[in-house]
């Protein structure tokens, strides 16, 4: 993952008020583990927010 995409994700989690930890938490999650795990993780973090599911995944499958 490079400097521009952490910046670029880090700008659309601050404007739509995710916390920053969980951010972090969750991106070291989804390189650690299954994609399909990641996908799981997102979900129960922002049920019923598809804007942020989409950030979240999109963030994770394509490091």
């Amino acid at each position: 993952m490079n400097v521009t995409k952490i910046s670029f994700l880090g700008h659309i989690q601050n404007s739509q008020r995710i916390n920053h930890y969980a951010f972090v938490t969750v991106h070291l999650l989804c390189n650690s583990f299954s994609r399909k795990f990641c996908f799981e993780l997102i979900i129960a973090h922002f049920v019923g927010n598809f804007n942020q599911n989409l950030i979240w995944l999109i963030g994770c499958l394509y490091d």
